[in-house]
């Protein structure tokens, strides 16, 4: 096959394809197709309500984390309480405890630093 043919095919191909204008000619100007001032505002205002949203998740979870410490704290003071009291009432003297093991949620450096408001 020489080059002569194949080159003449190449060309008949990209002559017989439309351009895209061509082949929906009732497509509008793009400049008459964007958001426009409203589509800017509204998705303004989407923005900032997604930001308030997430500050104020933020603030919630941190306070339920700092309201389960302190039950926790609270609960290991009533437990330590309640085996010194059995302790004394055995007549030995009480053990000493530990914290249980387990993550410290505060030593976690995802969290950052927990501020009360």
């Amino acid at each position: 096959m020489s080059a002569g043919p194949s080159w003449l095919l190449t060309g008949l191909v990209l002559q017989a394809t439309p351009e895209p204008a061509e082949l929906v000619p009732d497509t509008p100007d793009e400049s008459l197709v964007t958001p426009g001032t409203i589509g800017f505002l509204v998705t303004f205002f989407v923005a900032v309500a997604l930001v308030l949203l997430v500050r104020d998740m933020n603030r919630r979870v941190r306070r339920v984390r700092v309201r389960s410490d302190l039950a926790d704290a609270r609960l290991r003071e009533k437990l330590a309480e309640e085996r010194e009291r059995s302790a004394e009432e055995a007549g030995r003297p009480a053990a000493a405890t530990e914290d249980p093991p387990g993550p410290d949620r505060r030593d976690d450096p995802d969290d950052g630093p927990v501020r009360r408001h």
